[in-house]
């Protein structure tokens, strides 16, 4: 560096008798590798100005961001004589756009995940090493306070800050700065963390002994918060004392804090709806199907969707004494909590009906007149519902069936002729009178009969045809020679092929298999 002016002495923190003689590049805060020196002195030895943004150490030892234009002197004869340099301080731009694309970055990352665990982690390796060295959540869960994640921006110390959270979660009671926060709302800011803070913050010397050896300097904690409710904090610490945390790093945290404190509380209730969709899915399904003397039977549901909303299908197989079974297949209109309350109201009511009838028609009429009776018929509460009673023999089996609005179940016979079967019904809960008749069947041995709900004909493929009877016939015939269990996996399967991914309507298939009595 031949000279220089005011400011650039200003700039860079240095007078001008100390950087004349100096190479510009050592100015920089990261070396400059002979690659990138390669490009810089192509540039000027062509003839063209170079220009990019560098990181520069002053002389008090902090960090800016200057945009850098060198243009080369260029003397008569066409050869370079010299470079002039021109510097201008583009540190609070740069951060600017920095702290923008970081909060865009965490946004779109966050929105990946409904998992409340996975968002939260991906939130804390996220926001290292751009917040700091270390990033801990910590979520209140009642009385207690859980680490829900922890991440170094050094993948060698991240033994120590798991070590943390494993044995030295923050205490509820404590005067840890997570707790504080969360309870009282308001951020922390430190530029520095003393030995005294440090001790007072640990339970014991195994404890800060840890905290040293991570080199805690300085720390900033905000409150998650979202929609009203305090979730728990975010903590982020510096581990060297060149990055002291201030006014400006709080508001980024903040937020950072906010965006990630929404995005988790809705993978929380996301969390919570799922699970509370299928335990109400699991209610309106038999935990287990009976043992009929002579008889397999074998069910398979395959919900649709995303697994929290419920399902309108519903089937159910039990026990009515005298030697008789019933088999009931169902779907109410719509989905969500409406149709979980129909499907309910149906499967409990057909079965208080077996108590009393042995008809599946009039157990149907008695369906109807509960569901009919018990709604508006603007609400547009129904289902469809196809009942058999089936009564084991010497022979094989009678199975009587009525169907109510719901597609006929089909009887596939030993030498693999399928048909359909029954008489179609109105449906169930729109009449006051559904008009269903029995119809009664002899099964042989090795004849079944299938059940099924119209999820599996309606199924459509990516050219719009749907499966239809015609598909299901003849996987029932390629599986004569098959098992109950084994029928409605080919069921399932041919289904799912058929559609190239998950269902787009709920899927319930139950199959009963005559088999040689024991």
């Amino acid at each position: 560096m031949v000279t220089c002016n005011a400011q650039a002495e200003r700039l860079f923190g240095w007078t001008c008798d100390e950087l004349v003689g100096r190479r510009t590049e050592e100015l920089a805060a990261q070396p400059v590798d002979d690659a990138a020196r390669a490009h810089i002195l192509a540039h000027l030895a062509a003839g063209e100005p170079w220009e990019n943004d560098i990181v520069v150490r002053r002389k008090d030892g902090s960090l800016i961001t200057v945009h850098v234009v060198d243009a080369p002197f260029i003397d008569d004869d066409g050869s370079v004589s010299g470079v002039v340099s021109v510097s201008f301080d583009v540190t609070d731009r740069r951060r600017a756009e920095d702290v923008q694309r970081f909060l865009a970055d965490t946004t779109t990352l966050l929105m990946t995940s409904l998992d409340f665990g996975e968002s939260l982690r991906q939130l804390a390796a996220a926001a290292v090493p751009f917040l700091g060295d270390i990033c801990l959540v910590d979520i209140a869960d009642g009385p207690t306070v859980t680490r829900m994640a922890a991440a170094h921006r050094d993948p060698t110390k991240q033994r120590l800050v798991d070590l943390l959270g494993a044995r030295y979660a923050p205490d509820p009671f404590g005067p840890h700065p997570a707790v504080r926060v969360m309870t009282t709302g308001q951020p922390e800011v430190s530029p520095d963390m003393t030995e005294e803070f440090l001790r007072a913050t640990c339970r014991d010397d195994e404890h800060f002994g840890v905290v040293r050896e991570l080199n805690f300097s300085s720390y900033l904690c905000v409150p998650l918060i979202a929609r009203g409710r305090s979730l728990g904090s975010l903590t982020v610490v510096s581990c060297s004392p060149e990055r002291r945390f201030g006014p400006d790093d709080l508001a980024i945290a903040q937020e950072v804090a906010w965006r990630a404190a929404l995005a988790a509380d809705n993978a929380r209730l996301f969390s919570e709806r799922a699970y509370v969709a299928r335990t109400l899915q699991a209610s309106l399904l038999p935990h287990t199907l009976p043992e009929i003397p002579g008889v397999e039977v074998a069910a398979r549901y395959l919900a649709a969707g995303e697994g929290n909303d419920v399902g309108g299908d519903f089937f159910d197989a039990f026990d009515l004494g005298y030697g008789t079974w019933a088999v009931v297949v169902g779907d109410v209109c719509g989905k969500g909590a409406d149709a979980a309350a129909i499907a309910g109201l149906a499967r409990h009511t057909v079965r208080a009906a077996g108590l009393k009838e042995r008809r599946p028609s009039r157990m149907l009429n008695i369906l109807n007149d509960a569901i009919y009776g018990d709604a508006d018929v603007s609400e547009a509460r129904f289902c469809t519902v196809c009942a058999a009673l089936v009564r084991p023999n010497r022979r094989g089996a009678r199975m009587t069936v009525a169907t109510g609005g719901h597609p006929l179940p089909w009887v596939l016979r030993t030498d693999g002729t399928a048909e359909q079967v029954g008489t179609a019904g109105l449906i169930v809960g729109v009449f006051p009178d559904i008009d269903t008749s029995d119809d009664v069947l002899e099964l042989r041995v090795g004849d079944a009969a299938v059940f099924y709900t119209d999820g599996v004909v309606e199924e459509r493929n990516g050219e719009g045809d749907t499966f239809g009877q015609g598909r299901l016939g003849a996987v029932l015939q390629a599986s004569a020679a098959r098992s109950a269990s084994e029928i409605v996996d080919e069921i399932v399967a041919a289904v799912s092929a058929f559609s190239g991914g998950k269902p787009r309507d709920d899927i319930a298939v139950v199959a009963l298999k005559v088999v040689a009595p024991s």
